[in-house]
């Protein structure tokens, strides 16, 4: 059955340039929700209050100028399919900026401005008028390289998004219901490379989904509070969702590491401290205290923060390095360790496909980071870094959080190298009394007794048997 289809032209009231202004909406190249064919057309997908719907804006907008005042105007043609079509094309000019007023901007307050603003006459501030489609990718994006939020936004859409109704590109999803992004599965988090603090964030926004919709209707200032309200929403992620939802203008992306020194070139005429300067300020620092450390740096005045020289540098031991200064530590395991809270989730991952494999029930607990097999067991997994003594031997140290009362903890000790895995110990918790255990490459019977070369023993525990076989 073909999907009907409805139709609208709208008369913007200015001169409009539709792909920069509804572009915005759009998170990164191949995102299930926006696309731009071949044509030039524009097209969205969206799960609206009237159901899913998807738009097509027709390329080449028509300007029109009056003869009298010079005063443009632009026609835009768009179409809709699918129960939310009417709801979409109503929102059509709000989505191309009909609702931001530029009665305010004075842009002659900078050169730079004015020049933008006569460059680019048709840029407006769209407004898409669907608050959780905004924040679930900002959420994502918050403290990961860009592309690795689009590629998890990517997947679940791609897992979890229905198909779009009307003849969308192919590849295009309709972003999923609330209770859907409740209700996926903690492994499925783990594939798309989101950890637990940003999957629960999103789970509590979406459980209160109803209300956060209902913000659009109310003040900036009153979105924001509310929206912060909600734990793991802080000032960013609220300015990025409410930029693209309620088309806010006030809304600055505040604690955006690029921001600050993008705007600073742009309107100051130069860029941030260059690597030289900041180098130089650090050696400075150095002579006059003699020693340095995170808190030396944050509390001397006019010196960049030290997330700054961690952020230039890839850590503040690397630019201790290229002034010279060796703080008498050997702080490589710092780099080890990053290298490990990546490798994690991954590794979580791997375990859960496995136990998924042989048909047992396994789901993973964003809060505490347990994973709960059959509803029998819970499960803690550590990654146990290599270390090497001054004497040459191996040592590895497992951290047993008792706090969480896991079952069973699968300590994966790590190789030489710290970048394959050597070994494993299940350590089952009513065993295990201590905090911390310093392990060497052998450790006696009663420790190695529950050292094993791959998981297939504990693959045998989580398996289901039938009971004519355990009979």
């Amino acid at each position: 059955m073909v999907e009907p289809m409805l139709e609208a032209d709208w008369l913007a009231p200015f001169a409009l340039d539709v792909r920069v202004t509804i572009g915005v909406q759009g998170r990164g190249r191949g995102d299930p929700t926006y696309r731009a064919d071949d044509a030039g057309a524009i097209w969205r997908t969206s799960l609206t209050p009237d159901g899913p719907g998807t738009i097509r804006v027709l390329p080449t907008p028509v300007w029109v100028v009056e003869p009298q005042g010079g005063s443009a105007s632009t026609r835009v043609r768009a179409q809709a399919w699918g129960p939310g079509a009417a709801w979409l094309l109503d929102a059509l000019p709000a989505a191309l900026g009909g609702g931001d007023d530029s009665s305010g901007f004075d842009a002659s307050c900078h050169p730079l401005i004015s020049d933008s603003a006569r460059r680019h006459p048709g840029f407006r501030l769209s407004r898409s008028g669907r608050l959780m489609e905004a924040l679930v990718p900002a959420i994502l994006e918050q403290k990961v390289v860009i592309l690795e939020a689009h590629r998890a936004w990517r997947i679940l859409l791609h897992k979890y998004g229905t198909e779009p109704p009307g003849p969308a590109p192919s590849g295009m999803r309709v972003f999923p219901e609330p209770a859907i992004w409740r209700r996926i599965p903690s492994w499925e988090w783990h594939r798309a490379g989101v950890e637990g603090v940003r999957a629960e964030t999103i789970i509590r926004a979406a459980t209160v989904a109803g209300s956060l919709e209902r913000l659009l209707d109310v003040g900036h200032e009153e979105a924001d509070r509310k929206l912060r309200t909600i734990p793991g929403i802080g000032i960013w992620t609220s300015a990025e969702a409410r930029q693209r939802a309620a088309g806010d203008p006030d809304a600055v992306s505040v604690g955006d590491y690029h921001l600050k020194n993008v705007v600073g070139w742009a309107l100051a005429g130069r860029d941030r401290s260059t690597d030289e300067e900041m180098l130089a300020k650090l050696r400075a620092l150095l002579a006059q205290r003699g020693r340095l450390s995170g808190i030396i740096i944050d509390e001397a005045e006019e010196l960049p923060s030290s997330a700054s020289f961690n952020h230039r540098f890839g850590s503040l031991i690397s630019a201790y390095r290229l002034i010279g200064y060796d703080p008498g530590i050997d702080y490589d395991f710092i780099d080890v360790n990053r290298k490990l809270r990546k490798q994690h989730p991954e590794t979580v991952a791997s375990v859960i496909r496995q136990i998924e494999s042989i048909g047992a029930v396994i789901t993973w607990d964003a809060t505490t980071d347990l994973l709960h097999l059959n509803s029998e067991l819970r499960v803690s997994i550590v990654l146990c870094r290599h270390m090497t003594t001054s004497a040459g031997s191996s040592r590895w140290v497992i951290r047993l959080d008792a706090s969480r009362k896991p079952d069973l903890t699968i300590a994966v000790r790590m190789n030489a190298s710290n970048e394959g895995i050597r070994d494993y110990y299940l350590l089952p918790g009513i065993d295990m009394t201590w905090e911390n255990l310093r392990v060497a490459e052998d450790n006696g019977v009663y420790l190695d007794a529950y050292r094993f070369e791959t998981l297939d023993y504990f693959l045998g525990m989580a398996a289901r048997v039938k009971l004519q076989e355990a009979a």
